[in-house]
């Protein structure tokens, strides 16, 4: 009884998923596809582009800092209207000795300051900007020549208080890199989609720009936000009701954790603060007056994990079940595998199949493809690699694979909140 009720338990589990992967499928392609663009981009003549500072701190960044600094001179944008700010945030290695030297060639504010974090580092920066806008740049990330000019263009009017351009990998060396790949893509184009709701939840460090006067003047700057103050920000600008946008063309490439370590280490900092966040801002989970946002997206952000979580445990479940009653066999014919074979037999008819089970879940793989294939489109990636016999092996791997790291992820992460860790920042992440 206790076997037929936890397979109860599981079936039920599994459905709930089904429902649930099923509707917001649907519902992602529905805005996509009746949700009209509400502002067209703002058009600038070179010359009457506006002023913007970009204020880039780092901590031990000697390996990244010159290649980032020099592509911020090759941006296709008024220079002397680009005010670039670096802040060394208590690096020990070279860093700021290799900024002094950058200093001869580049025009450029260096602030020293004790580690205090990036938020302390952002801030100091602010206080010395005096232009309209001002952007955060990590110093792994590469800026294209188009894009600041691309995130102007989305800020159509004054309620717009933050654009975040289009992340994309700078590199992939190995397969782990190539699934985060994927990840970036269908992310970006996901935030895309919510814009449409305003329903974004972070802005993310390499190229997000904001207003200056609404960050810095009314809602009085950056907080250490449990180690994840992009998230913090972006929550806040949805709590004073400010619209946020994703940029589909201004590009930005970043470096992605190369090892498992350290990826696990940067996801359960990112996880971490979220759930931390949501927390704090949990004023906002099922409020009508925060539209879309309060009362659909943010309760989907805070249950997102734990249902990740539970359906990868289930499956976990279902396939050591399945290896257990194997193994149980194989004792009752005393590892005799040639008896075990022999009594094999094709019994099913198609009338044994579960065809519910099998259209559900070739409706929810044929929309996962159809949304990849819109991401890769949309971002302007190539969509050849959809038949790319390389790229199969990294879709199998992030359904197959990835899922399960992301699952032990936020394991981690409800035992750091229930027991009350402190979320951790290292170079790893």
């Amino acid at each position: 009884m206790a076997v037929a009720l936890d397979d109860q338990i599981a079936k039920i589990v599994i459905w709930i998923l089904y429902f649930v992967g099923l509707y917001f499928s649907l519902f992602w392609l529905s805005v996509l596809i009746f949700k009209p663009e509400e502002n067209k981009k703002k058009k600038y003549k070179f010359e009457d582009l506006p002023e913007i500072s970009i204020i880039m701190p780092m901590w031990n960044e000697e390996k990244n800092l010159e290649a980032t600094i020099k592509s911020l001179f090759k941006l296709k944008y008024p220079l002397e209207k680009v005010h670039l700010f670096v802040v060394d945030d208590g690096s020990t290695d070279n860093s700021y000795k290799i900024a002094k030297e950058l200093q001869k060639t580049f025009k450029f504010k260096l602030i020293k300051q004790e580690n205090g974090g990036k938020h302390t580092a952002v801030n100091n920066a602010l206080k010395l900007v005096k232009t309209p806008f001002f952007a955060c740049l990590d110093v792994d990330g590469y800026v294209h020549k188009d894009s600041v000019r691309h995130i102007m263009e989305e800020f159509t009017d004054d309620n717009v208080a933050a654009v975040m351009p289009v992340m994309k990998v700078a590199e992939t060396k190995n397969m782990l890199q190539k699934v985060q790949e994927l990840e970036y893509i269908l992310n970006i184009f996901l935030k895309y989609i919510i814009g449409k709701l305003d329903c974004i939840h972070v802005t993310p460090g390499p190229l997000s720009t904001y207003r200056t006067h609404i960050v810095r003047d009314e809602l009085g700057s950056f907080k250490q936000a449990h180690k994840t103050e992009d998230l913090e920000m972006a929550l806040r600008l949805q709590n004073k009701h400010y619209v946020l946008k994703q940029s589909l063309d201004a590009v930005i490439y970043t470096k992605v954790p190369e090892t498992l370590k350290g990826f696990i280490s940067q996801r359960t900092r990112w996880y971490h603060g979220t759930l931390l966040n949501v927390i704090d801002y949990k004023h906002l989970l099922f409020n009508r007056h925060y539209g879309e946002f309060g009362f659909f997206y943010m309760p989907l952000v805070a249950v997102t994990g734990l249902l990740g979580f539970i359906g990868v445990l289930t499956v976990i479940y279902l396939f050591l079940k399945g290896v257990y009653h194997t193994i149980k066999r194989w004792f009752l014919t005393n590892f005799d595998f040639t008896t075990y074979i022999s009594s094999w037999s094709w019994n099913s008819t198609w009338i044994d199949y579960n065809y519910q089970t099998i259209f559900t879940s070739l409706v929810l793989f044929g929309l996962m493809f159809i949304f990849i294939y819109l991401s890769y489109f949309a971002t302007n990636e190539k969509t050849g690699i959809l038949r790319n016999i390389k790229a199969t092996f990294t879709f199998l791997y992030f359904f197959f694979v990835y899922k399960f790291i992301v699952a032990y992820i936020w394991l981690k992460v409800f035992y750091r909140v229930i027991f009350k860790k402190e979320n951790k920042w290292n170079k790893d992440n």
